[in-house]
């Protein structure tokens, strides 16, 4: 037992898991893990009632895991900036939010190569502003 506990210490340690530098709080880091281009033409079938035509069952199960990313990503976003930065009303839905934040993909190619999360943030605030808090 004790060789396996000197064992894991060492693998840890090694790892580098103890001792890494952080940046500096001044530091200001972006990742962009999802760009608008990639969010858009994940988007682009969903709210489709059908497959396209002569599409393969390969193309309808890509089809059908790229809508369940963009509902997800989309969702995720919204709910992770609702009420700080737009005011949701009451009874919006799922698939509301997810055909307003298409919409605005759509129209808005200057976005394609910003960070998907700011374009989702934008289409929330553009339709539903936030409200002044009283």
């Amino acid at each position: 037992m004790k060789k396996l506990l000197v064992l894991i210490f060492t693998l840890v340690a090694a790892s580098g898991a103890f001792g890494q530098p952080s940046p500096p709080p001044s530091t200001t880091i972006l990742i962009m893990f999802v760009k608008g281009q990639e969010l858009h033409d994940m988007c682009k079938h969903y709210g489709e009632d059908s497959f396209p035509e002569g599409a393969s069952y390969q193309e309808m199960l890509q089809i059908q895991a790229h809508n369940s990313f963009c509902q997800g990503y989309i969702l995720g976003r919204a709910e992770a900036v609702s009420y700080e930065n737009w005011s949701p009303p009451k009874d919006i839905t799922r698939n509301q939010i997810y055909a307003i934040v298409k919409k605005y993909l759509d129209n808005h190619p200057e976005e394609w190569n910003e960070a998907a999360a700011n374009s989702v943030l934008h289409a929330l605030m553009e339709a539903f502003p936030l409200k002044k808090r009283q």
